[in-house]
């Protein structure tokens, strides 16, 4: 529209000047032809600039995705390798890292402390953290099976209050330990109300059973 609009503006100015040469007439025409041929051609730098400028966004965004999205994937890397043998599960999710440690690996049957030695392995996590993603937000969760509690009736009502102790022992050490700065940092207890297998067996209930810690998105 805008150049089939300037071609009429040039079209215009044309035959004005020829009908100009012809008859001796137009000159005040002319100009006006003129003042609004070199607005318009204002207008089109104007808007070249801000399609290139756009162009630039465009890109640096292109960029700071691509950078996150290596990072991601360099740090789900290096935390397998890390974890191997763990049981622990470590992959991406929508711009996010999730790291699944299952309970036993952690906690003692029926336990909300720390085992000693799972501590060595949430301080390698906690390096990786600290050194990827030093501005993330991190979300540390606790889930359960199904079972209804016994031996820690007295202490817990329920699986989400033993689900968020469980978290709030690895969020502690990140903090105390792993030196994760407490802003950046939440728990969450779900309980059993995600599973990731049937709790209809041992099996499955065992996978329930674990502590999934949450790299999200800057701005989550």
């Amino acid at each position: 529209m805008f150049i089939k609009h300037l071609s009429s503006i040039l079209l215009t100015a044309g035959l004005c000047v020829t009908a100009g040469m012809l008859f001796g007439g137009c000159a005040g025409q002319k100009k006006e032809l003129e003042l609004e041929l070199a607005q318009e051609r204002a207008s089109l730098q104007d808007l070249q600039a801000e399609n290139e400028d756009l162009r630039l966004q465009l890109a640096q965004k292109d960029e700071v995705v691509a950078q996150e999205i290596a990072m991601l994937e360099s740090s789900r890397q290096a935390l397998m390798a890390a974890l191997q043998g763990t049981g622990a599960g470590v992959e991406t999710s929508n711009n996010s890292l999730v790291v699944s440690l299952p309970s036993v690996l952690l906690f003692g049957p029926g336990q909300y402390t720390l085992k000693k030695k799972s501590k060595k392995h949430l301080a390698k996590i906690a390096k990786v953290l600290k050194s990827n993603f030093p501005n993330a937000t991190i979300r540390v969760a606790g889930y359960t099976d199904n079972t209804p509690i016994k031996k820690l009736k007295k202490k817990f009502k329920s699986n989400w209050e033993l689900s968020a102790a469980r978290a709030g022992a690895v969020l502690h050490y990140f903090i105390d330990k792993g030196r994760i700065k407490p802003q950046d940092i939440y728990l969450a207890g779900f309980g059993a109300y995600h599973p990731v297998s049937s709790n209809s067996t041992a099996a499955g209930r065992k996978k329930n059973r674990r502590v999934a810690i949450v790299v999200l998105p800057e701005g989550d």
